[in-house]
């Protein structure tokens, strides 16, 4: 196993677990920083090499349609009356029996991620299995 793939995600559990104990903290500044502790974790995910292939044409349509699905709401919310007092929204947020399962449902997705990465790929380092 590559010493980049353990410090990639050994990172994305750090800032998962930092983002968390923000939303825990209900500071504010907090809203700031868990939404990059998760961003920034959610792209320590992605493998460096699907960074640098190129994009298939489904891809690019859906990627595509993502973009201006996302611009037209964004683009739309101001015209939408919401209302201002989000204190009630953030309160919710930072109570313990939302913030362990989201904190237990990003570390297994780390997980998964990690189990699918350093998994092997020819036949020779899998574990060998009992034939029935």
């Amino acid at each position: 196993m590559k010493t980049s793939t353990v410090i990639r995600f050994a990172l994305a559990v750090i800032l998962v677990t930092a983002g968390c104990l923000a939303m825990l903290a209900e500071a504010n500044f907090s809203n700031f920083i868990f939404r990059g502790c998760f961003a920034v974790s959610g792209v320590l995910l992605i493998r460096p090499s699907e960074f640098t292939r190129p994009i298939v044409g489904t891809e690019r349509r859906k990627a595509l349609i993502f973009v201006a699905v996302f611009l037209a709401v964004m683009l739309s919310l101001p015209f939408l009356y919401l209302h201002s007092n989000h204190e009630k929204d953030w309160y919710v947020l930072g109570f313990p029996a939302v913030v362990v399962p989201f904190w237990l449902l990003w570390l297994w997705i780390i997980f998964r991620a990690w189990k699918r990465e350093t998994r092997p790929t020819d036949g020779h380092d899998a574990i060998p299995t009992k034939a029935v």
